[in-house]
């Protein structure tokens, strides 16, 4: 229901974010974590990188899919935005890190 409504949300207009993140959200909660990125790529894209609540979900849903290197990125971004956003160097960033190492 919640993502018939979200798809006729960006039927009219493909610049909302949240529908953007809702979208995502409902992805996760199915664990199609690549499909859940996707959406909050498009929700980070349209609130000008700046939501670090959105990063953090980007960037925690990249790590799921197993995109490391893109989860790493997405965290660095938030960090830049809010440097004391909690939980996202050890959620996130240290075990992207980690799975790259041999």
């Amino acid at each position: 229901m919640y993502s018939e409504l979200c798809a006729r949300c960006l039927k009219h207009n493909k610049s909302c974010a949240r529908a953007w993140e809702l979208n995502g959200s409902i992805a996760e909660r199915e664990q199609a974590y690549a499909d859940a990125a996707t959406n909050y790529e498009a929700a980070w894209r349209l609130t000008g990188r700046s939501d670090p609540a959105v990063g953090y979900k980007l960037a925690f849903n990249y790590l799921k899919a197993g995109r490391l290197v893109d989860a790493i990125v997405a965290a660095q971004g938030v960090l830049k935005a809010d440097p004391s956003y909690p939980k996202i160097r050890k959620d996130v960033l240290e075990k992207a890190r980690a799975g790259l190492r041999p």
